[in-house]
């Protein structure tokens, strides 16, 4: 699918910014530190011919800057051990200490509609667990297979935390393991300051994404059967065919 200004809020995107003021915090949904950009980020790429989106954590500018995220609402009580493939792309502009935007779920565990514990994927770690993965570069596209990747765990509620026997970076069937963890949802959140779709793209935290910027494209998320496939763009028309392949040379037709 082209996501562009006119469909992004009715394919559930929202994106969001948090900064943090004497302690207080506070969480801006009309932030311009998340948004499409268009090209070129690198003429020679075909992955920038559209657009993407833009990740920028201006902190010199403004030192309240906590975190930025862009939040999709749309697979709410999607069961983890359903994701066939999950895949995004990234281009870094300018970062600290290889960051890139990180991919987090809100994770449910029993069925009450509450997010226990968030899981999250950071390229950063990945080619330390897999020496096959490139590290985090700058100035070209990047495609990361989190479905594969290392995750790491984050404790939301006092009754959940990690599980004994749990790495600190691990696989997702390693996490679907776990007894009684075999049936971890997907949860959109409403009732906190961190609320909102229960998939995040996340730039912030921690000092290395001090004026941070950079691009994430082409995120695909297959469950069963046909792909859902994000392409964000500038086209102002939505409905533009896609055809290709995804980086495990699977068939990719979406529109």
């Amino acid at each position: 699918m082209i996501v562009n200004k006119s469909n992004f809020e009715n394919l559930g995107w929202v994106k969001d910014q948090v900064n943090i003021t004497s302690g207080i915090t506070t969480v801006i949904h009309a932030t311009e530190n998340v948004a499409i950009k268009c090209p070129p980020f690198n003429p020679a790429s075909p992955l920038s011919k559209r657009g993407a989106v833009q990740l920028s954590l201006p902190t010199s500018a403004d030192s309240t800057l906590r975190r930025v995220r862009l939040r999709n609402t749309k697979f709410h009580g999607v069961r983890l051990a359903e994701i066939a493939r999950l895949h995004y792309n990234t281009f870094i502009v300018s970062n600290i200490n290889q960051s890139a935007p990180n991919l987090a779920f809100q994770v449910d565990i029993n069925g009450d509609d509450v997010a226990e514990f968030n899981i999250l994927y950071d390229p950063t770690i990945q080619h330390e667990y897999n020496s096959t993965i490139p590290g985090v570069l700058q100035s070209v596209w990047q495609n990361w297979n989190a479905r594969h990747g290392w995750w790491q765990y984050f404790q939301v509620t006092p009754q959940y935390p990690a599980p004994p026997g749990l790495p600190a970076f691990f696989q997702l069937p390693t996490l679907l393991a776990m007894p009684g963890f075999n049936n971890l949802r997907i949860i959109n959140t409403t009732n906190d300051l961190n609320a909102g779709g229960g998939i995040r793209f996340t730039v912030g935290g921690h000092a290395d994404f001090n004026d941070f910027r950079g691009y994430i494209d082409q995120f695909m998320i297959q469950l069963s059967g046909r792909p859902h496939y994000y392409d964000f763009a500038c086209d102002q028309n939505p409905l533009i065919q896609v055809h290709g392949s995804d980086p495990e040379n699977q068939p990719v037709t979406d529109s």
